[in-house]
Order: C-alpha cells, then sequence, then structure tokens
C-alpha cells in the first residue's frame, strides 16, 4: 500500500476506499492490502492530467 501511495501520491486512506469500491484490483497477505500494479497503473492513467482538468474549468466558465 505505501508503495502505491508513493508512486501516485494517492493517500492510503483513498486508496484503501478505492479497492473496496472496486476501482482497484487487490489481494490479501494477513492484514496488508496488496494493490494489483496493472490495476493501479490503468486508474491513474485515467485520471485528467492538469490541462485536462484546466480545459474542463475554463469550458465550465465559458472561457473557451
Amino acid at each position: 500500500m505505501h508503495q502505491a501511495y508513493e508512486a501516485t501520491g494517492i493517500g492510503e486512506s483513498t486508496l484503501r476506499s478505492l479497492v473496496r469500491q472496486g476501482h482497484l484490483a487487490a489481494r490479501y497477505y494477513g492484514s496488508r492490502v496488496l494493490i494489483d500494479a496493472e490495476s493501479l497503473r490503468r486508474y491513474y492513467n485515467s485520471l485528467p492530467s492538469e490541462r485536462q482538468v484546466d480545459r474542463e474549468v475554463a469550458a465550465n466558465r465559458g472561457m473557451l
């Protein structure tokens, strides 16, 4: 879990929530949550880039 946080900057509680919601695949080793790397990569890549967010905000304000 900590490595997923280090790789993405997504907080551990958010990562756990994403696993519970089915957005990330995980396995369990005792009480440890092991997030599937490919699942994490797909989810991370699906997030908007800063430019996409800027464009969406501008569009919502009627600036484009």
